[in-house]
């Protein structure tokens, strides 16, 4: 078994592709219906075509002596992708959201703190 390293992750089409998906999700439909998406049918159909077509290019599984294409086994593959994006694109979009609200948040109360003092300078 070979280790895991940094190149091997950021080298990895389907993490980019996962990237590629919450980026273009914030951009249009942002932050607050952001995990809308996930609720919608047609999302999914479209991962698993994009999935089917990732894995007919890049990870054909055949039968021994690559005779005929096993099906079983592409149709586990393209399961396999269509998940690691999906867990991919949920994890980064939920760490995105995340740490913007949180961000969010910590400004409203320093802006609390903020017009708190100047109040009871006025005071």
């Amino acid at each position: 078994m070979k280790p895991w390293s940094l190149t091997k992750i950021l080298t990895n089409p389907l993490i980019w592709i996962g990237l590629t998906l919450t980026y273009m999700t914030i951009h249009n439909e942002g932050l607050n219906s952001a995990f809308d998406v996930f609720y919608n049918p047609i999302t999914y159909r479209n991962l698993f075509i994009g999935s089917a077509i990732y894995v007919v290019l890049f990870d054909r599984h055949y039968t021994k002596n690559y005779k005929k294409l096993d099906y079983l086994e592409t149709f586990v593959a393209i399961i396999e992708k269509m998940a690691i994006i999906l867990f991919i694109w949920l994890f980064t979009l939920s760490i995105y959201t995340s740490y913007h609200n949180g961000g969010e948040a910590y400004s409203n109360i320093l802006r609390a703190r903020y017009l708190r003092m100047q109040n009871a300078k006025n005071i």
